[in-house]
């Protein structure tokens, strides 16, 4: 369905609450973004189009061509993925990239991840700002008593 929707029914639609303060904040704090997709070319068109207009502190768009985006996420060198369909995050559960779930109102239908699955589930767009700064603190902690850089080659 979602690669019916045009682009312009996809800029009426309202930014979720908090998503550009956290986004920014986070960019401020030096996190950087990236969409990664498989959707259709005009999607993504679309896609661009509201990140763009928005203003999103989203510089890096990347499609996957249908393979999983767990391949991709771990060639970027993410440390977190946020997803709302659990079906993407469940293979990362064993990398080095944190799953992060957010409940929306498509998908309540899914059972919310347990803590022990190793997929942090979230609520709202502010409680991702605040696990992706804990994130980022431990692997600052780590780098730290390691002695090593805090960059994406010693993730």
């Amino acid at each position: 369905m979602a690669d019916a929707v045009d682009g312009e029914y996809m800029m009426r639609q309202q930014l979720a609450p908090g998503c550009g303060e956290v986004l920014s904040f986070l960019y401020g704090k030096g996190f950087r973004f990236a969409v990664v997709t498989s959707r259709s070319p005009k999607l993504r068109d679309a896609a661009l189009m509201f990140i763009q207009h928005h203003g999103l502190s989203i510089k890096y768009f990347h499609v996957t061509d249908h393979s999983p985006k767990g391949y991709l996420v771990n060639k970027l060198h993410a440390r977190a993925f946020f997803d709302d369909g659990l079906y993407n995050l469940v293979p990362l559960v064993d990398s080095f990239v944190l799953p992060v779930f957010i409940r929306q109102p498509w998908n309540t239908h899914e059972t919310a991840p347990s803590r022990s699955s190793g997929i942090v589930a979230v609520i709202n767009w502010v409680e991702f700002g605040k696990q992706m700064l804990y994130l980022k603190e431990v692997h600052e902690a780590i780098c730290y008593f390691n002695k090593w850089e805090n960059a994406y080659f010693n993730l």
